[in-house]
């Protein structure tokens, strides 16, 4: 069995420190403009590594709503249609519930 070198554990966290840095700087907002100049980069790296997550279930609210809609046709030709919005905390709405407080 090979014994592990210095300068290969160096190697391997240099690594990891590099891989965890783009992904945490991959998943800031692009609002600060040190994420937006290095952003290129830093997904370059993590897609290359096969690192990428995306965070955008967390990420702030949405401006659209999302709705299913379901049409059921039965045996007689009878049908019968469903529709749900799915509950959303749209900009506006977190906007005046800050104003609220």
């Amino acid at each position: 069995m090979a014994r592990a070198t210095r300068g290969g554990r160096i190697a391997i966290g240099a690594f990891v420190a590099i891989i965890a840095t783009c992904m945490i700087v991959g998943n800031l907002p692009d609002k600060y403009p040190a994420v937006r100049r290095v952003s290129g980069v830093t997904h370059h790296v993590v897609d290359t590594v096969g690192c990428r997550q995306v965070w955008r279930v967390f990420a702030p609210p949405r401006n659209e709503v999302l709705a299913l809609e379901a049409v059921v046709t039965f045996d007689n030709g009878s049908t019968a249609r469903h529709s749900m919005r799915y509950p959303s905390l749209t900009i506006e709405t977190q906007q005046r519930r800050l104003k609220a407080c």
